[in-house]
């Protein structure tokens, strides 16, 4: 009676070709771990399934077995396996962009405060606007357009100049008086020792603003007001240019003359000069 299991020879032959089929799938295996591309992982999996074929011609006997079931494991790495995501694409990875030095970030541009920051209510802007006209004539920087805006960052605009400004002037009318922005800015102004008052319009002022000077400009800026050149002297000695009222009421050439020599480090000295020779 003929068995079923293989003879030595038989044996010996599916061996043969079961050391082939292995090393087959060993090579599919090694070829699809260091594939580079698609082609290379496809030509893995058909090297695979090629020595999973070979081994099926092998026989069934039990020698054959094992090595068909190392096979398959190979095979199955090489041929069920997903191709690894960074070798999806066919295309090369394009060169690596050179590193830009790190740009330093633009200054930032500081503006500096105000000599005069000048607060007032929306209604007399008329007449604060020609005080600050004056001011600007003086070779003075001067703060008032700016509640004209509105805003979280002109709020704080508006807060880093009254805090900042040399001298805080404080124009009381009926409507300042009842502001609560005019009184805190006022306020800020007293606190820190700058604060300069004028009234524009006859009103009443509220503790502790009643106690403070105040300069009355209900007649007008300019020098046939004595009050407006008091608020010079008054301006003049916190911006550090005391010699402001006297070049406003400097008419004449002995009285020019006379400013000249007492303050020729003055922004307005070389006015003050052109003035003196257009008078000869």
């Amino acid at each position: 009676m003929e068995s079923g299991l293989a003879s030595p020879q038989d044996f010996g032959g599916a061996a043969n070709f079961g050391i082939v089929g292995l090393v087959l799938a060993a090579l599919a295996v090694l070829v699809y771990a260091f594939a580079r591309n698609r082609s290379a992982a496809r030509l893995a999996r058909a090297g695979a399934a090629a020595g999973v074929l070979l081994f099926a011609g092998t026989g069934l006997n039990w020698p054959a077995i094992i090595i068909v079931l190392a096979a398959l494991a190979g095979g199955a790495i090489a041929a069920w396996a997903p191709i690894p995501a960074q070798r999806q694409s066919m295309r090369a990875a394009p060169p690596p962009t050179p590193a830009q030095p790190a740009q330093a970030p633009a200054p930032t541009q500081s503006i500096a405060p105000p000599d005069v920051f000048i607060s007032y209510k929306r209604e007399e802007r008329a007449g604060v606007a020609a005080i600050a006209q004056r001011l600007n004539a003086l070779k003075l920087s001067v703060w008032f357009d700016a509640r004209m805006q509105s805003g979280a960052a002109f709020d704080e605009e508006i807060n880093r100049a009254v805090r900042g400004a040399k001298c805080v002037l404080v124009c009381w009318s009926p409507g300042a008086v009842e502001s609560v922005w005019v009184r805190a800015e006022a306020d800020i102004g007293r606190t820190r020792g700058v604060l300069a008052a004028a009234i524009l319009s006859s009103c009443d002022l509220f503790p502790p603003f009643n106690l403070i000077h105040t300069d009355d400009l209900r007649a007008g800026v300019g020098p046939q007001n004595p009050e407006w050149l008091k608020l010079l002297e008054r301006i003049g000695a916190l911006v550090g240019r005391p010699g402001l009222a006297a070049y406003e009421n400097a008419h004449d050439r002995a009285a020019l003359g006379a400013w000249i020599a007492a303050y020729p480090n003055d922004p307005l000295a070389d006015d003050a000069v052109a003035r003196l020779r257009a008078l000869a």
